[in-house]
């Protein structure tokens, strides 16, 4: 790693001696600088990396809380009455607060869940 200055010829002048130090410490700082940024870059990572493997821990809705909801929405999407490919929705999104009581979870077909991805609110 040669990244020093080298002048071709020895410096005739103090301005020139003045200018070999100050591109040398520059190209130390400069260094310094970019291993500060990529030993913060490679934390980042790493932690983005544990984030992914642990994964935010959330409780499933419970199979009582499911045969509840079923029941009270007539075991059909509540927006479009749809009987096929249905889901248990929250109405308040769990990342946004919501619980998984079942006065927060609705029953929504896939294509009215998807339409409503992480909005709150009933359809």
């Amino acid at each position: 790693m040669d990244k020093l200055f080298k002048p071709e010829r020895i410096p005739r002048s103090d301005a020139e001696r003045e200018e070999i130090i100050l591109r040398t410490k520059k190209i130390v700082y400069d260094e310094k600088a970019d291993l500060v940024s990529l030993k913060a870059s490679v934390s980042n990572l790493e932690a983005a990396i544990e984030y992914t493997k642990a994964g935010p821990k959330r409780d499933p809705i419970s199979e009582d809380v499911k045969m509840l909801v079923w029941v009270r929405d007539g075991g059909a999407c509540v927006r479009c009455g749809s009987k096929e490919k249905l889901h248990f929705d929250h109405i308040i999104p769990v990342d946004k607060g919501g619980s998984n009581d079942e006065a927060n979870i609705q029953i929504l077909c896939q294509t009215c869940n998807l339409k409503k991805s992480d909005k709150i609110g009933i359809l």
